[in-house]
């Protein structure tokens, strides 16, 4: 899978997700998300529905990755190394 797609497919979870949240805005790849009302719970929660859309295990996502998402474009940078990883094992 290459960054367009999971860009893509990541932009839909997140679209879906702020939608069942009262939310629909559109982003673009940098735009921070906590602009549009996430918080930390919010955020926990997105990783959580992106790691399901993607059928890989959350704890591939590590700690400081977790810690610097803020927009859809860090968000693809974590499931892009979450893929690689579990790839690899």
């Amino acid at each position: 899978m290459d960054r367009t797609q999971i860009r893509e497919k990541a932009g839909h979870v997140l679209i879906t997700f702020l939608a069942h949240r009262g939310h629909e805005v559109t982003l673009a790849e940098l735009d921070n998300l906590r602009s549009v009302g996430l918080d930390s719970l919010s955020m926990a929660e997105l990783i959580f529905e992106v790691c399901e859309a993607f059928s890989i295990d959350d704890r591939l996502i590590r700690d400081d990755q977790l810690r610097s998402i803020t927009s859809l474009g860090t968000l693809v940078d974590a499931i892009e190394d979450a893929l690689t990883l579990s790839a690899t094992n």
